[in-house]
């Protein structure tokens, strides 16, 4: 079997049958897992039911994990900043230096 110990990775469908049980594998198998859903409510119960991000909270310098208000509080940074052109903001809690 393949190590998947730190791995980044991505499930789309995560919220629900295959793709949520396919999420708890590779969390058990030491990765780190995003899940992707449609459904806001259907994502916020699949992630607690995997408490996946009470383990990626700690390694966060900021010590949670990003809400929608914190992009949306990066938009309107950017937008409403003149001097600010061609620019990429990363919102990642600080993950790249971890």
């Amino acid at each position: 079997m393949s190590s998947f110990q730190d791995s980044r990775v991505l499930v789309v469908g995560g919220s629900s049958g295959i793709g949520l049980a396919t999420a708890a594998a590779f969390l058990a198998a030491g990765a780190h897992v995003t899940i992707a859903s449609r459904s806001v409510d259907k994502l916020q119960a699949a992630a607690r039911s995997l408490a996946m991000f009470d383990e990626t909270a700690k390694r966060l310098p900021v010590g949670r994990v990003g809400q929608p208000e914190d992009i949306a509080q990066a938009v309107l940074y950017l937008a409403g900043n003149t001097f600010a052109t061609g620019t990429v903001l990363l919102c990642e809690g600080g993950a790249v230096l971890v």
